[in-house]
C-alpha cells in the first residue's frame, strides 16, 4: 500500500519567467532521487548478511513512500494546440473567431497526435500566433478546461501517490475556477498545492533568450502586456508571497492544510545561473516528497 499523498507544484509567473526550466529541473530531480533510493533497495538486497526479512522490509518501504509516477504539465501546450488548431482551421477555409468547450474534443484529439508536444513547442507560426489566438473570445475556458483535466487525470492516476508538476498564468486560479480543488473525492486536496512564483526581471528574460536582446525585450514586453490586459482573467502577481523558504516549506510538515499554501517567491533575477536552479529544483523535489509523507501518515492516522 502506497504511504504517499498526490502532491501538485504549481509554477506561475509572468511570460519568459522560466517556468519550463524549472519544471524540467524538478522532474528530473525528483525522478533522479526516486531512483537513488531504489539504488539503495538493490544494494540491500545483495547484502548476503542481512536477514530476509529485513530485505523484504527495507524494499518494501522504498516501494511504498515513492511517488507512482512524476508528470509535467503546461498549460501553454493547450493554447499552442489551440493556435494550431485555429491555423488549420483557417487553412481549410473555416477562420474562428471564438472558441467554446465543444472545441475540446478537437483540440484533444491534436494533443494526443504522436509527435504534437515537440511541434507545439517549436514551430514558428505556432509561437508567433499563440498570443493573437488567445485573445480570441472562449479560449483562456477552453485551455483552463484542457489544463485541468490533464492535472486532474495525473493527480489521481493509479489511485494517486503522484508528483504532478505544472506550469501556468495562475494556475491555481484556473484550477479553482474550474472547480477542480477541493476535498471532495476526485478533486485536488488543497493543501496538497505546492505554489510557486518565478519572479524574472523583464530585462534578465530577454537577455536568457537566444538572439537579439532588443527584439527580445519587445517580444517579452508585448507578451506581459498582454497576459495583463486580456479580457478574460488577465494575469495578477499574487498579493501575498513568501521570501523566507524555511518559513513556506513549513506549511507542508504536517497534516493536510484546508487552503492552498501561500507562494513562495523565487528571486529569478540576473545572480541566479542552471546550477542555481538545479540546486532549487532539487529541494523543490525532496521537499514536496518528505510532504507528500507527512500528508498521508497525516490521513491515515
Amino acid at each position: 500500500m502506497k504511504h504517499v499523498h498526490s502532491m501538485v507544484v504549481a509554477l506561475d509567473g509572468e511570460s519568459k519567467c522560466g517556468k519550463t526550466t524549472i519544471v524540467d529541473g524538478i522532474k528530473a530531480e525528483a525522478i533522479h532521487q526516486a531512483n537513488h533510493y531504489a539504488e539503495l533497495s538493490r544494494q540491500v538486497q545483495a547484502e548476503p548478511r542481512m536477514m530476509q526479512y529485513a530485505h523484504t522490509a527495507i524494499s518494501r518501504l522504498v516501494h511504498n513512500t515513492a511517488f507512482n509516477a512524476v508528470t509535467n504539465i503546461s498549460a501553454g501546450n493547450a493554447y499552442r494546440a489551440v493556435a494550431l488548431y485555429a491555423m488549420r482551421e483557417a487553412a481549410k477555409g473555416h477562420p474562428r473567431a471564438s472558441f467554446e468547450a465543444a472545441d475540446a474534443g478537437n483540440v484533444r484529439k491534436l494533443l494526443q497526435t504522436k509527435g504534437v508536444i515537440d511541434l507545439l513547442q517549436t514551430g514558428k507560426a505556432i509561437g508567433k500566433n499563440v498570443s493573437k489566438v488567445a485573445q480570441l473570445p472562449g479560449v483562456h475556458q477552453l485551455c483552463a478546461q484542457l489544463f485541468a483535466e490533464d492535472v486532474l487525470a495525473a493527480y489521481h492516476a493509479d489511485g494517486g501517490g503522484n508528483l504532478v508538476i505544472v506550469d501556468a498564468r495562475d494556475p491555481v486560479g484556473t484550477l479553482g475556477r474550474t472547480e477542480s480543488i477541493g476535498t471532495a473525492a476526485g478533486q485536488i486536496h488543497p493543501g496538497s498545492i505546492m505554489p510557486l512564483y518565478i519572479d524574472t526581471p523583464t530585462a534578465v528574460a530577454a537577455d536568457r533568450m537566444a538572439g537579439d536582446y532588443s527584439d527580445n525585450l519587445w517580444t517579452v514586453l508585448y507578451r506581459r502586456h498582454l497576459d495583463a490586459t486580456r479580457t478574460d482573467f488577465p494575469v495578477r502577481r499574487p498579493e501575498t508571497l513568501l521570501d523566507d523558504a524555511d518559513e513556506y516549506f513549513g506549511q507542508f510538515m504536517g497534516p493536510l492544510r484546508d487552503c492552498v499554501a501561500t507562494p513562495y517567491r523565487l528571486d529569478n533575477d540576473h545572480r541566479i545561473d542552471l546550477d542555481n536552479v538545479q540546486w532549487f529544483a532539487g529541494l523543490v523535489a525532496l521537499k514536496a516528497h518528505d510532504a507528500a509523507i507527512y500528508a498521508e501518515n497525516a490521513v491515515a492516522a
